[in-house]
Order: C-alpha cells, then structure tokens, then sequence
C-alpha cells in the first residue's frame, strides 16, 4: 500500500487461514521510493476452530484480484453489520457497468448458501454472485437486490465466492458499495456412516432390522439426524451396500415393504424396524444411510441379509419334572397343580401327546386302558382351566407310547379347553392321573416322560 497519512489507522483483510493456528504478521514502512525501511513490530494471532456443530461460519473476504478497480474497507463485508460497507472508487465509464469482483476465500467447506446485503439504488440495479469449486466458477444469482438475501445453492464442496455490482449509468464519480457477503458454511461431516443387522422376525414373512442412531454431525453425542433411507433387493448382485449406484437403483423400504422408516433419535438410541408381509423364506438384502438438514448423507451402511421368517412351530412348559411321590401299588393318583403348555411357535397349532417309561431296565410297561395289570401302568392326560376332579378322567384321556392329536373330546376334560388351534402364545393347563400297577416287581422309583409335540 501507498499514499496514506501518517496516523491513518489501516487494514488489510486476510483470508483463507486455518483454525486454531498461529500466525505471525510484520508491517514495514518507508518514506519515498528511497528511504530507509522501518519493521514494525512482531504480531501474533492464533485463529479459532472451524465451527463443528454445524453452525454458519463467517469467511474472511480478501482483496479483489480484477484490475478494473479497486475496492476499500473490504473488512467491512464481513464485520456483521449491516449497516457498514465497502468502497469502490472505481469511475463508471462508458460501457463499464460492472464492479470489480469482491472475492472471499476459505479452506475448502460444505456450504450451501451465500449471504450478501447490497443497498437498494436507482443505479445499483442487481449483482451478481459466483462461487468455486473444484476449480470452476459457477454463478448462483444475478438478479436486483434490496437489502439482505440469502442465496442459496446445493450442498457443494467450496472454496471461494465472488460478488460484483452493476449500474446502467455513467456517473462522474459515482461509487460502488457494498455491506455484507458472507459464507453459510458448514464444517462438519455428514451422519457417521451406521452398522445395520438384520434377522428374521417372529411371525411368518416377518424381518427385523436394528442399528445405533448416528449424530447430526459424524457421530457427535447429543445431536440428532433428520432422515433414515433404506434401501432393499432379492438380488443378491445388486446389494444396495455395495455402491451408491445400486443403493439408488434398489427399491426403498417406504413404498414397497409393510412398513414406516421412523424418524431418527438422539445419537446412540437404540433402533429398529420390523417389515412384515414379506414371502416366507425369501433372502432380502438391505443397507441404510442418514441424512443431517442441510442435507448431507452419510456413507452407506455395511450390508445386511436375512430370509422373512418360515412357520415355525414350538412348546414350552413351566415344569420340566412333576413329582408324584411314594403311590401304593393297586392305587391312582392325579396331580394337584397343572403343567402350564404354551404355544412358543409363530403359528396356532395342536398338541399331540405320548408317554414312554424312561427309567433305565424299568419292568413297568405303559397300558392302553384300565384296568391296570402286574407291571403295567395307565396315564392320563388333560386340558382343563381349573383342577378336575378325578372322576372327570375318562379312557379317551388315555396316553399310550404312540403319539395321538388333541381333539375337542381327546386329551380334554369338557371341551372347554383343548389341545386344538392353540394360538400363539396361547397357555393350556395341562393335568394328568396315573393308575398304578396291580402289583410291581421293583420297589426302584419309576420315570415316565411325556411328550407333547406341536403340530397342523
């Protein structure tokens, strides 16, 4: 710089520094084009850190390069008020409706907008604003403006923005001004790429999947995404995690499967999702990505496969042992308290029963009916809601070695409550009698297991 007076206070805009890094700035000054110099002292400044909670971050305009004309104050553009401006002496003249550029530049930032304030003026009659990425200039707006405007554009990788002024007159001496031209960049990454399982779902044609909600920003404790997409194929060739391609391609979870992605919780929450309706035993492939508001998504999620759920049938007890204790030969005994049966299967299903002597060289076989004989043993099984009284037992209740099927009448007390069509998850109190030999060759405790099997 030249030409100024002694006193003047003077400032130069720098822009494009790092964060959180320490410069040092000397000044030298002389007097004429032959003078002695003089240094200035030594001036330390430590910039702060790039935003990282995805806040707008100013960025330091530096002095435009166009030799056209020369703009003045440049800091004035980024001081965040409104109300100050810069300068540009630049004559009008014929043909010249142009401002030189104002120029700002920053470490290359994610940022989708501009925010420039220009007074309103017969002469001053629009802008225009250009940015840069990847080394090429594209313009965004060049249209009027008064006062304050946003001008927005995609998401993009930027590195420098560009603004001029245009008048329709020739003015001696008319000047261009101008307030505010600030970045709305953001310095934070996308939601953190998620870790997505899959299994199969409880009921037929049923698959869940499941993964950890990711931060707004990468994976930043306390924030929250904006948007799940989950895509899904029966190929296994087009996997939507093996490229963005194919993750485009793939159909999306939200018009095609039994089902609502949901909204996105805090960073950490557990989530997941059940898809229902699916064709039984048929293998999904699925991968799942989120997106912050700006919007920014995240890299795709690994791969995850699983097949909708087949039927599936099943019984539990509550009781893996029932104790009758010490029965006299001759004799009959009933339980006190029931054996709770319940359907763990995905699907209603009858019960068929069987018992067998388990106690090894056991001489007690099991009878088909009564009466009883030397050795030979009759038990009785039945499905009752309440305790029966033993009088209720009959020879239709009879459980022999081969396996039989519940019916209204069989392995019931009154048909109230039955073996047949338990639905899932349905309990039956199951209750049995056994009729001890007339006479028995071992005084050994005798075993006997029953078997109750789940089935159409």
């Amino acid at each position: 710089m030249d030409g100024f007076n002694a006193g003047a206070t003077e400032d130069i805009p720098v822009g494009g520094l790092a964060g959180l890094t320490t410069y040092h700035f000397r000044a030298e000054a002389r007097q004429g084009s032959a003078g002695a110099e003089v240094d200035g002292a030594d001036a330390q400044f430590t910039t702060g850190p790039i935003p990282t909670d995805g806040t707008a971050g100013w960025v330091t305009p530096i002095i435009s390069s166009d030799s056209t004309g020369s703009w003045f104050n440049l800091s004035k553009v980024m001081d965040d008020n409104d109300a100050t401006y810069a300068q540009c002496l630049h004559q009008i003249n014929s043909g010249q409706g142009w401002s030189p550029y104002i120029y700002l530049q920053t470490p290359a930032v994610l940022a989708n907008g501009l925010r420039v304030v220009a007074p309103s003026s017969l002469e001053q009659t629009k802008i225009s604003v250009d940015i840069s990425s990847a080394g090429v200039w594209t313009n965004v707006y060049e249209d009027v403006i008064s006062g304050a405007l946003v001008v927005g554009f995609a998401t993009m990788t930027v590195s420098n923005a560009r603004v001029k002024v245009n008048a329709v007159t020739d003015g001696t001496g008319f000047y261009w001004q101008f307030n505010e031209f600030d970045f709305r960049a953001y310095t934070t990454p996308p939601p953190a790429a998620i870790v997505l399982s899959s299994t199969q779902g409880f009921s037929i044609g049923q698959i869940v999947l499941s993964w950890n909600a990711p931060g707004d920003y990468g994976n930043k404790a306390g924030t929250t995404a904006k948007q799940y997409d989950i895509r899904y194929t029966t190929t296994p060739a087009k996997s939507p995690a093996i490229s963005d391609a194919l993750f485009n391609a793939d159909s999306s979870i939200a018009p095609g499967l039994i089902a609502a992605i949901p909204a996105p919780n805090v960073q950490g929450t557990p989530e997941s999702l059940t898809l229902s309706g699916l064709p039984q035993g048929v293998t999904y492939y699925f991968a799942i990505k989120a997106r912050n508001e700006i919007p920014l998504w995240s890299l795709l999620s690994n791969g995850a496969t699983a097949y909708a759920q087949i039927p599936v049938r099943g019984v539990s007890v509550d009781k893996a042992l029932y104790l009758f204790g010490t029965v006299p030969v001759g004799t009959s005994t009933y339980s006190t308290t029931a054996v709770n049966v319940t359907n763990s299967g995905n699907i209603a299903s009858t019960y068929s029963l069987s018992v067998a002597t388990t106690t090894a060289g056991s001489p007690w076989s099991i009878g088909t009916a009564l009466p009883t004989a030397p050795n030979v043993v009759v038990v009785f099984g039945a499905f009752n809601a309440a305790l029966p009284a033993p009088a209720l037992f009959g020879p239709e209740d009879v459980l022999t070695t081969v396996s039989q099927a519940s019916t209204i009448a069989k392995f019931s007390i009154n048909g109230t409550q039955t073996g047949v069509a338990v639905p899932v998850g349905a309990a039956r109190a199951l209750w049995f009698g056994v009729a001890m030999p007339t006479t028995s060759s071992t005084v050994q405790s005798q075993d006997m297991t029953v078997t109750i099997t789940a089935g159409p």
